[in-house]
C-alpha cells in the first residue's frame, strides 16, 4: 500500500471518529428521552370521549354541519 493511501485512511479514520461520537451521543439523547411531545403516551378513553363528543357537536343526525 502506498504511502498517500495510508496517510489518507488515517486522516478518514481522524475525521470519522468526532463524527461517530456525536452520533453516539445524539442516538444515546434520543433513546434516553421517552418524553411523547405529541401527547399520546397521556391519552385515555376520557380524553378521547370529550373529543369525539367536540367534534361532533357542529353535526346534527344525518350528519350535516350546523352553519
Amino acid at each position: 500500500m502506498g504511502k498517500s493511501i495510508k496517510t489518507n485512511r488515517e486522516k478518514m479514520k481522524q475525521q470519522l471518529n468526532p463524527l461517530w461520537r456525536y452520533a453516539r451521543k445524539v442516538v444515546a439523547a434520543e433513546l434516553d428521552d421517552d418524553h411523547d411531545p405529541s401527547g399520546f403516551d397521556e391519552t385515555d378513553s376520557e380524553k378521547v370521549s370529550q373529543t369525539i363528543t367536540v367534534c361532533t357537536l357542529p353535526y346534527n343526525e344525518k350528519g350535516r354541519l350546523f352553519f
